[in-house]
C-alpha cells in the first residue's frame, strides 16, 4: 500500500489489520475537491494540509488547518449528505493513509488503541470548532486578534504567541490580511502588544 513515512508513535497503529491505502502528495496538490463526494476518512502520517473554499465574493475562507495526527472526512462519511465543504490541499509535501467507511469501523473496533485516539481526537476537535465560532463572533478585528491571543496563552500555557504567517492568521481569522497588519501595527502603537520578530506579547502592565 506504500512507505509510512511517520516515527510518531501516537500514529503506531496496526494498520494491517484492514484494508487501506497510502498515498503521498506534494505541496499544493489538491487532496479532495470541494463538492465531491466524501467516501473514505483520511489520516495525516505526514506533513499538513487545509481546507478552504471560496466565497460569493472572490475570496478564500480558511476552514482548518490541518497537521500529523489529523484526520479529514471522519464528520462526513457517516452523514447521508457527505460532500467535501471545501478545498482539501496540501501546505506540504504529505502523506495519508485513506480506509473505506467499512475499514474504519472495522479499525476501530479492532485497535483499541486506535479508538481512543480517535475519540480523544474528535473531543479534542469539538473544543476547537466551539474556540475558532467564539473567534469569528467578535465583532471587531482588534476583538478577533486579542481574543485568539488570549487563547493560544492559555491553551499553551505560555506568555506569548508566535504567529508563522499572517496570511494565514488572516484566513483563519476571516479578515483581510491588509486589514489584519493595519490592527496589529495600532496594536503595537498603543503597546497593548509587544512584537518581537514573530513571537507577540499581550502587554499586561
Amino acid at each position: 500500500y506504500g512507505i509510512l513515512l511517520t516515527g510518531d508513535s501516537m500514529l503506531d497503529f496496526s494498520y494491517d489489520l484492514v484494508k487501506h491505502k497510502i498515498k503521498e502528495y506534494k505541496r499544493g496538490e489538491i487532496i479532495k475537491n470541494e463538492g465531491t463526494i466524501c467516501e473514505e476518512v483520511g489520516l495525516i502520517l505526514y506533513g499538513s494540509v487545509s481546507i478552504s473554499n471560496v466565497t460569493l465574493n472572490n475570496e478564500e475562507f480558511l476552514i482548518d488547518n490541518l497537521n500529523i495526527g489529523d484526520f479529514f472526512g471522519e464528520n462526513l462519511i457517516f452523514l447521508d449528505n457527505n460532500l467535501y465543504p471545501g478545498n482539501i490541499i496540501a501546505s506540504q509535501s504529505s502523506q495519508i493513509i485513506f480506509f473505506s467507511k467499512e475499514n474504519f469501523i472495522k479499525f476501530l473496533s479492532l485497535d483499541n488503541k486506535f479508538q481512543f485516539y480517535y475519540l480523544n481526537y474528535i473531543s479534542r476537535k469539538f473544543m476547537s470548532i466551539q474556540k475558532r465560532i467564539k473567534i469569528l463572533s467578535q465583532p471587531r478585528i482588534k476583538d478577533k486578534f486579542l481574543y485568539y491571543i488570549q487563547n493560544e496563552m492559555l491553551s499553551t500555557n505560555k506568555d506569548y504567541v508566535i504567529i508563522k504567517s499572517i496570511t494565514s492568521l488572516a484566513a483563519y481569522l476571516n479578515v483581510p490580511r491588509p486589514s489584519l497588519s493595519r490592527t496589529i501595527s495600532d496594536l503595537i502603537d498603543e503597546e497593548i502588544i509587544i512584537k518581537h520578530k514573530k513571537i507577540y506579547i499581550l502587554n499586561k502592565n
